[in-house]
């Protein structure tokens, strides 16, 4: 397919349990499965969370955090690895991470490819960040952004370079559901930050909550520094009875069986995975067009509804209707079960496969 066969994915701490772990653990082990040499090098700690096939390698550069003074040693250490792997690609799971990658290069023969997790506008605030960022934009061999939306936004900055859009793939296989095990439960899943705007959903619940009939439950999945903040606007709310916080769980797929609802009130977002995960199991969706990535799993009035965003009082109408409104809730779930299939790893690694054939091309005409 490409001349291109040894592949590095260089990320921050393979160890984390976030979203950006888990993609990049399930693309590298496709990757691997379709004939590449896969190497994973954290920087920090070499115990993937998630599961890597076997000989799938997994290095880390360095043995503890150290001062940001030692940037040389530790672009040294790079450096080194890169040696020994030898890698056609290196994948930076984060634009951030190209400060280090593109000094540890020079005089190399590899192309490296900068893989955007974040929504360019909301995480350009870090000094660190911004100049990897113009630096990836000027000596980067390609960018890959999750969304059409964020592409276009790097395309201002450098409408010449190889820049595309690749979403991530769900990391769930959409399931069989048997729709008399729904339950009359609102799902929202995430870490508990203020980015997730679980405060702003409490607010909208607290509205729905005086007209639906009783028995409707809002769940909120996940574990973070907002834990002790939303538990005390539970209490004054006086939603006790209505609402359940339940810590993030390795068994996210037995609430998404019994959800009726998907709701994300997220103030903004690079590309939520929740909504794929959702719409794998046969849920509505519903959620803020916030930036970015709800417009383009969303199509509204198909597979879920859009709602302006920070718009309250819009999304308790919206969020009432669809608990009053079984069909148009079932109707919604099926078409985004369909929906869910263009996010299968199948059709997402063409995408991978494509950009591969496209730098090969480019280093053979150099």
């Amino acid at each position: 397919m490409t001349s291109i066969k040894k592949i590095c994915f260089f990320i921050s701490d393979i160890s984390k349990i976030g979203g950006t772990e888990r993609v990049c653990t399930k693309v590298a082990n496709r990757l691997f499965i379709e004939g590449f040499q896969v190497q994973v090098l954290s920087m920090y700690n070499a115990k993937p969370f998630f599961k890597l096939l076997p000989g799938i390698k997994v290095a880390s550069v360095l043995a503890k955090r150290v001062n940001r003074f030692l940037i040389p040693y530790t672009v040294w250490k790079i450096r080194k690895k890169f040696e020994v792997i030898k890698p056609d690609i290196v994948i930076d799971v984060d634009s951030a991470l190209f400060l280090y990658t593109r000094i540890a290069s020079i005089k190399m023969q590899l192309k490296i490819v900068i893989w955007e997790h974040f929504n360019f506008k909301f995480a350009n605030q870090s000094l660190a960040r911004r100049l990897s960022r113009k630096m990836a934009l000027k000596y980067g061999d390609a960018i890959v952004t999750l969304t059409e939306k964020d592409r276009e936004v790097w395309r201002k900055y450098a409408p010449n370079k190889h820049i595309v859009s690749i979403p991530n793939p769900s990391p769930l296989t959409p399931a069989r559901i048997n729709e008399h095990e729904r339950k009359q439960i609102v799902l929202s899943v995430g870490r508990l930050t203020a980015q997730k705007g679980f405060d702003i959903l409490l607010n909208v619940w607290a509205k729905v909550n005086q007209h639906v009939s009783s028995g409707w439950m809002l769940y909120i999945i996940g574990s973070g520094e907002s834990k002790i903040r939303l538990e005390s606007q539970i209490q004054k709310a006086r939603l006790q009875a209505s609402v359940k916080l339940i810590p993030a769980t390795g068994e996210i797929e037995n609430y998404y069986k019994q959800a009726a609802i998907y709701c994300m009130t997220s103030r903004y977002e690079g590309f939520p995975m929740a909504l794929l995960e959702a719409q794998s199991f046969g849920l509505p969706l519903l959620s803020f067009d916030c930036e970015t990535g709800p417009s383009e799993i969303i199509t509204s009035g198909y597979n879920g509804l859009l709602v302006k965003n920070g718009d309250v009082d819009a999304m308790a109408s919206e969020l009432t209707m669809l608990i009053e409104r079984a069909e148009i809730r079932t109707n919604f779930g099926a078409n985004a079960k369909k929906n869910a299939e263009q996010y299968q790893i199948d059709h997402i690694i063409k995408l991978w496969f494509k950009l591969f054939s496209l730098l090969a091309e480019n280093w053979r005409l150099k």
